[in-house]
């Protein structure tokens, strides 16, 4: 595994690849948070991203060009690996003024997303990058959703992460928890093109 500084630097390079083709990426997870600290708040063991459905063929394109190595390419989730960095762009979708992201094609549920989820004007600043983050509200929805889906505990550092996610939240949490655990992919679609 990479240090952060490496994976920071390789951050770097596909978020400038991705300003060059015009899409717009935001970061999540544990590089998320931190983003949002604006500190770095432990080791990484990957880099998440998530990125509109409707950019899917454009980040593949990229993905194609930048990656040592692609792991897994669905309309759910690219995994691929650059110079040893392991990186995971989800994907959200837009249906009726609704936002959903859908974790992983294994899941049979699509997560409902806070309105203010992908802000296109907010940008977090660490180690000289600038990158768009998920926001709190979202952090929480995509790690409750996790636990949901997975039936797995959260880890340690998942636990103290949401901690400081619901002390940052402006939504109340009670409104959060209604759009847990998820609803069903059936009737939605999220396969379809996007409209």
């Amino acid at each position: 595994m990479k240090n952060n500084k490496d994976q920071l630097n390789i951050l770097r390079d596909f978020l400038n690849l991705c300003t060059e083709y015009g899409i717009e990426t935001w970061l999540m997870g544990g590089w998320g948070l931190d983003f949002l600290y604006s500190e770095e708040t432990r080791t990484h063991s990957d880099i998440d991203l998530i990125v509109a459905r409707n950019d899917y063929s454009s980040i593949s394109g990229v993905i194609t060009s930048f990656a040592d190595i692609i792991i897994n390419n669905t309309i759910q989730k690219i995994t691929f690996s650059k110079s040893g960095i392991e990186f995971d762009i989800c994907f959200f979708f837009e249906i009726d003024q609704q936002y959903y992201l859908d974790l992983d094609e294994k899941d049979p549920l699509v997560y409902p997303m806070p309105q203010n989820s992908f802000p296109k004007d907010k940008f977090s600043i660490f180690s000289d990058i600038e990158v768009r983050t998920i926001s709190w509200e979202a952090q929480f929805v995509a790690k409750q959703g996790f636990v949901y889906y997975s039936g797995q505990a959260l880890r340690e550092k998942d636990k103290q992460d949401l901690c400081v996610i619901k002390n940052n939240l402006t939504e109340s949490l009670e409104e959060l928890e209604t759009l847990l655990p998820g609803i069903k992919k059936e009737g939605l679609d999220p396969t379809a093109p996007p409209t």
